[in-house]
């Protein structure tokens, strides 16, 4: 019963919420500085949320994406700018030290064993072209990296105020609160016509 009920919930309600209604929200509470450009209407960014683990129940991760509108984007970084065998990288040897210029060798041929496309010269197909995306997405800014990977989201990025709330805690520790129990049969309810759906998603998004 407890998973039906999950499923359902999230089914209906959690995924197009988060996504639609409180989106600002969530990334405020994570981050307050990447919500800013979230809402500056110039950035163009778009917040994607899904769900992650391996195990029941699972948890949202989320990413935020920025469309260029076919301009593409440059990122600004020492790995790619600074040729292997230039003045600047003996430069940036002494500036960082050999242990650490060293160890930045050794995770990148970690890397390339690992995943064989993490620069723009290993790509051949589009196919290779979309792993190197999500590689430099998954890579840490100092590594050369965007560092935009899939974050995980606990209850405390979740508005206490809202349903959405009460429907999380539920998803983690399987106990029903009272104002999840008041709403769970208008909630389960498949409906009929948008006039229920709209009620509906009023509900989950109404304020307390």
């Amino acid at each position: 019963m407890y998973f039906l009920i999950f499923v359902v919930l999230i089914e209906n309600y959690l995924g197009f919420f988060v996504e639609h209604c409180i989106t600002y929200e969530i990334v405020r509470r994570v981050s307050p500085l990447e919500a800013e450009l979230i809402k500056d209407p110039s950035m163009q960014y778009k917040v994607r949320f899904r769900f992650a683990g391996h195990e029941f129940p699972p948890f949202i991760v989320f990413k935020i994406f920025h469309h260029t509108g076919g301009q593409g984007s440059k990122y600004i970084s020492g790995r790619r700018t600074i040729s292997p065998a230039s003045e600047a990288a003996v430069d940036a040897c002494k500036l960082m030290g050999h242990r650490k210029y060293y160890d930045q060798m050794i995770w990148e041929e970690l890397q390339y064993q690992t995943h064989k496309i993490i620069d723009e010269i290993d790509v051949a197909t589009v196919k290779d072209y979309m792993q190197y995306i999500s590689n430099l997405d998954e890579t840490p800014a100092y590594f050369g990296g965007r560092d935009n990977y899939w974050r995980k989201l606990s209850l405390e990025n979740f508005p206490r105020t809202m349903i959405t709330y009460d429907i999380m805690d539920y998803a983690q520790s399987g106990t029903l609160s009272n104002r999840l129990k008041e709403k769970l049969t208008f909630l389960l309810l498949r409906p009929q016509n948008e006039e229920i759906r709209h009620d509906q998603l009023m509900t989950v998004s109404r304020v307390r």
